[in-house]
């Protein structure tokens, strides 16, 4: 590891004071910027009283011809959510104070009513452009464009947005549309999967490579140092993206899936192969990297590639899940295995001690099921649907995230899982397909292409017209909980 220059001291005192910001948000009953907790900020309404809003609308790709429509993807960020329809259409709602929902202001949507269904404009990428994936990772947004071109919009401290400068994107409406331009991943090189985290980001390419770009105070770029990728070009510490930014050299052939863990100070990445075989890089201050120590991987020469250690599962990994400062990964067996930071019991295994810093240890979550694990997502709680089509939450519950109808944390003490963890009451015998958890908050994606949503909800990020949290008594949940008008 690199020995801490004055200019990695001056971005590292910056980034923590900005993380312990959020940090103070996910620990407090009073988030940031003074708000009451529950109440919605100050706003003017968006959209019209009789029209479907058309915002962006313009530029926005024809319907597709033949086939049923259908919602395909949800993903949230710390204090937001985000929808894509098989037609391309992504629509986003809940806080907007970087422009991360990508309507060209700073109004959040979903907390007064008459701001979601048809009054909810669909996210302008440009002239015909429709949205293939997309990713959120606390307040930026990033989507692959059908065609491989990425674009990103939100908060851009770091030069996370790809871009030769630091300014946000989303907050105007000039910032959207055609004049977001697109990351430039280098000549012939397109995108095929996205792991946005809190202020960085990698994409997997279409010739199998990485590339990641943003802050990279604990190596989480995995390029070997502590430099910036994108940003300001007189930035001293800044590097440039396009033919000039290498792939990550991860050690790794027919990678499938690249993810980022969000976090306080020192963001991680990890790659998934078709062997099922993990490797994780970056920062390690909480053994998130799960090899059996606390040093960091990536800042440094020589510690990349085949010098980087696969994390030993004993198996096969089947998907990842990565949260705030940790993460799980789901086996080919149906279970699951997390490490990192254990607070509130999101590691699910009866305390608050982190895992994965102590010789490897990366024991198996027990959540009492015969059902195999499918599909998990993780922030500061952790939901898991079954392959039965059930879903288990635990972790962090101050504002009723795992929808268990109260504020109790789940998996911090003994005897809070296994058969002790109760399944979520969606209400309805519709089938969960995707979980999507935000820093306080989760929806899900249904087969009948609706979503519920559950928890926090102060700036409207449960798409339910109001500011009321969700899940937090029993009397919210079950068929109590209504679905998200999308308006479609």
């Amino acid at each position: 590891m690199t020995v801490s220059s004055p200019i990695r001291q001056l971005l590292e005192v910056a980034l923590v004071g900005l993380a312990t910001t959020l940090t103070v948000f996910a620990c407090s009953s009073t988030p940031v910027e003074d708000e009451p907790f529950g109440a919605p900020p100050v706003r003017t309404p968006a959209g019209d009283d009789d029209e479907e809003s058309t915002d962006g609308g313009s530029s926005l790709p024809p319907p597709v011809d033949g086939g049923k429509l259908s919602l395909v993807r949800i993903t949230a960020g710390l204090d937001h959510t985000c929808v894509l329809w098989s037609d391309g259409i992504l629509k986003c709602w809940g806080r907007n104070s970087e422009g991360q929902l990508g309507l060209g202001d700073e109004t959040p949507r979903g907390d007064v009513t008459d701001t979601m269904s048809r009054k909810l404009p669909p996210v302008n990428l440009g002239n015909g452009a429709r949205t293939q994936t997309v990713g959120a990772g606390g307040r930026q947004t990033c989507a692959i464009l059908v065609g491989g071109q990425v674009k990103c919009w939100g908060h851009n401290d770091f030069g996370g947005l790809g871009q030769p400068d630091m300014e946000r994107r989303g907050t105007t409406p000039e910032s959207m549309g055609d004049a977001l331009e697109p990351v430039d991943l280098g000549t012939g090189r397109l995108a095929r999967d996205l792991g946005v985290g809190d202020f960085s980001t990698c994409a997997l390419l279409n010739d199998g490579t990485v590339k990641c770009w943003g802050s990279n105070l604990g190596g989480e770029l995995g390029y070997g140092d502590e430099l910036q990728r994108g940003g300001a070009p007189a930035n001293p510490n800044a590097r440039p993206l396009g033919d000039a930014l290498p792939g990550v050299d991860i050690g790794l052939s027919d990678i499938v899936t690249v993810r980022m863990t969000t976090a306080r100070a020192y963001q991680t990445g990890c790659a998934l192969a078709g062997n099922g075989t993990v490797k994780c890089w970056g920062g390690n201050n909480e053994g998130q990297l799960g090899l059996g120590d606390t040093s960091a991987r990536g800042d440094d020469i020589n510690e990349m590639g085949t010098q980087l250690r696969a994390v030993p599962l004993g198996g096969k990994s089947s998907f990842l899940a990565l949260g705030r400062d940790a993460l799980c990964v789901g086996l080919d067996t149906g279970q699951m295995r997390c490490w990192g930071n254990n607070e509130w019991g999101k590691l699910g295994q009866g305390d608050t001690a982190m895992r994965g810093h102590d010789g490897n240890n990366l024991p198996l979550v027990n959540l009492g099921v015969s059902s195999k694990v499918i599909s998990a997502s993780m922030s500061d709680h952790v939901c898991a649907i079954f392959e039965d089509r059930t879903m288990k939450c635990w972790g962090h519950n101050h504002a009723g995230q795992l929808g268990l109808g109260d504020l109790v944390n789940r998996g911090e003490l003994p005897g809070q899982m296994s058969t002790n963890l109760p399944l979520v009451d969606f209400g309805t015998n519709d089938t969960p397909l995707e979980a999507a958890t935000g820093e306080s908050h989760t929806c899900v994606r249904f087969a009948s292409n609706k979503v519920k949503c559950w928890g926090a909800n102060g700036y409207g990020q449960l798409g339910y017209g109001d500011t009321t949290p969700r899940g937090d008594t029993a009397a919210t949940m079950g068929q109590n909980l209504p679905y998200v008008d999308l308006g479609r």
